[in-house]
């Protein structure tokens, strides 16, 4: 993909951004190879490769990342087995406790 996507990339095998290639919304897919830009979280099943010029911005949840040298990424990263249906959004909130006073 090397035009502009405004919108969530859901239930997809492999998303290719190209390097002119821009999304503004999550990605669900096995795979993500990113040479352009995301603005959004991305979870992969399988991989997330970042090619060198290529940026994502937000949240990654994948088994397996590769991110080249000149390569940016802005966000948190959650590594192991992702289910193939987990949603971008789904994060598991933080435990808190309560001290007594």
């Amino acid at each position: 993909m090397d035009g502009e996507v405004e919108g969530d990339v859901t239930e997809a095998h492999t998303v290719v951004v190209g390097k002119k290639g821009r999304i503004r919304g999550d990605v669900c897919a096995e795979v993500a190879i990113v040479a352009g830009s995301i603005h959004g979280d991305v979870t992969a099943s399988g991989q997330v490769e970042l090619k060198s010029g290529g940026r994502i911005c937000g949240d990654m949840r994948t088994a397996k990342l590769l991110i080249e040298e000149g390569a940016v990424f802005e966000g948190h990263c959650t590594m192991g087995d992702v289910g193939p249906t987990a949603a971008p959004s789904g994060r598991t909130p933080e435990k808190t406790e309560s001290v007594p006073s």
